[in-house]
């Protein structure tokens, strides 16, 4: 064999320095993990937005439009009653799962910080952790949005019942 083919012999590298990089690499999972739960967030509270403005605009069309008299008014009436059912059964869920979400995502985030913390001086980055400002403020619409969207339907549903039970004009 040539010596231009021999490759040096693999030194090991030493234990701390093995615990670095297996460090570097876990923070990179629990970062990759972080970003996986906001992105969720983000998916389902598009989601909830888009199909509920589907449904208020169903609603607000069906709405004016009921008439007992026509064909078909049994059907209507029935859409009527369920959709406020319907948007908020959806609100309740997809607060639900972004409520798990956003706890999840709490605990990645402080297992990331307690690693960030074992690393060397000169590794560490600042990253926004789970009891910072930036964190709460930020999720403030995930915590809002849905509880609003159920309360608008319960209004809704509401107006139904007392316009339902009230003596025509």
């Amino acid at each position: 064999m040539d010596r231009q083919d021999q490759q040096p012999p693999m030194i090991p590298p030493s234990f701390a320095e093995a615990d670095i990089v297996h460090g570097l690499i876990q923070l990179g999972r629990l970062t990759d993990a972080v970003r996986a739960e906001l992105d969720l967030i983000g998916m389902r509270l598009t989601w909830l937005v888009i199909s509920e403005s589907f449904l208020f605009s169903a609603f607000a069309v069906s709405v004016p439009t009921y008439d007992s008299s026509r064909n078909l008014s049994g059907v209507l009436l029935y859409i009527l009653w369920a959709m406020p059912v319907v948007g908020m059964l959806l609100a309740g869920c997809v607060y639900v799962a972004i409520l798990a979400a956003l706890r999840a995502g709490k605990r990645l985030i402080e297992q990331r910080d307690q690693m960030m913390e074992r690393l060397p001086e000169h590794l560490r980055v600042s990253l926004i952790s789970a009891q910072s400002r930036e964190y709460w403020w930020g999720n403030v619409p995930p915590r809002v949005i849905p509880p609003i969207i159920f309360l608008l339907w319960l209004g809704g549903l509401i107006g139904l019942i007392f316009s339902y039970h009230a003596p025509a004009a």
